[in-house]
């Protein structure tokens, strides 16, 4: 079976679930428990990375923002001209950010079964 890796993670996990709904029993939802460094371990079986697909989100990801406000408004007082209301320009400015997550050694994960041992992990069971 395959994923089309350009879909969302959201995209991906329908996709699986629609291409296994004709399986046996026995595929579905199950729990698992992180091990660190991108280990898991679901029933008896440990999975390293790349042995299992995971959800966006899942991990530490970097983003990038782009602020795009032109103006920044200062507000005046005092009474003095030098001191009115005025604006002020605001460069565009791009930064990037890592958007951590919480998952720790022993937390329990949510996981979905598509195979006999093929999983994508959903998220942190919370």
């Amino acid at each position: 079976m395959s994923i089309d890796a350009g879909s969302n993670g959201i995209g991906r996990m329908l996709d699986i679930m629609r291409n296994v709904a004709h399986m046996e029993q026995g595929n579905g939802l199950v729990l698992g428990e992180y091990l660190g460094d991108k280990k898991f371990q679901i029933e008896e079986h440990v999975f390293k990375e790349g042995e299992y697909q995971c959800l966006e989100g899942v991990f530490d990801k970097e983003l990038e923002f782009t602020f795009e406000d032109k103006t920044e408004t200062r507000a005046g007082g005092s009474g003095y001209a030098q001191f009115e209301s005025h604006d002020h320009d605001v460069k565009w400015i791009k930064k990037k950010i890592t958007l951590h997550t919480t998952l720790e050694k022993g937390d329990i994960v949510l996981a979905y079964q598509f195979g006999d041992e093929d999983y994508v992990i959903i998220g942190k069971v919370v």
